[in-house]
Formats: structure tokens, C-alpha cells, sequence
């Protein structure tokens, strides 16, 4: 079976991931919106929508939850 992706899946990821994860900074106490936090944000919706438009077909809903997670942490330094 040959899967294509398409730009408004894509898109759709960006725009989701972009919502929820500012809702999630909304959310927290200890984060606050920053010129430096919406960048950083900004580079983790890129990275999430390539992410999905790139991955192999039935892989992109694994990729999709631990990669970004993984990111999110090393971006807002979780992980040294």
C-alpha cells in the first residue's frame, strides 16, 4: 500500500501542535511567554510538522510522540 503525505496533514500538525503547546505553557506556572520562548516554540512546531510529513508510513504516530517530547525537553532544558 503506498502512502502519500500531503501539505494540509502537515499543516494541520503545525497548527494543533501550536495550539497545544502554547496552551501548555499557558497552563504552567513556572513558564511564561517570552520573545526566547515563542522561538523556541516556533522551532519545535517546524520540527514537528517535518517530522510528520517525513516519517515512514505507520511510523509517524510513534515518531510523533517521543521525538518531540524529547526536543521539548533538550529546548526548555530538562535534559543537560
Amino acid at each position: 500500500m503506498n502512502e502519500t503525505r500531503n501539505i494540509e496533514g502537515s499543516a494541520a500538525v503545525f497548527i494543533v501542535c501550536s495550539l497545544a503547546s502554547m496552551l501548555g505553557v499557558w497552563l504552567c506556572p513556572t513558564r511564561a511567554f517570552t520573545t526566547a520562548s515563542i522561538e523556541l516554540l516556533a522551532v519545535f512546531w517546524i520540527v514537528y510538522a517535518l517530522l510528520e510529513a517525513v516519517s515512514p508510513h505507520e511510523w509517524d504516530n510513534l515518531l510523533i510522540q517521543l521525538v518531540p517530547i524529547w526536543i521539548a525537553a533538550l529546548l526548555f532544558g530538562e535534559i543537560t
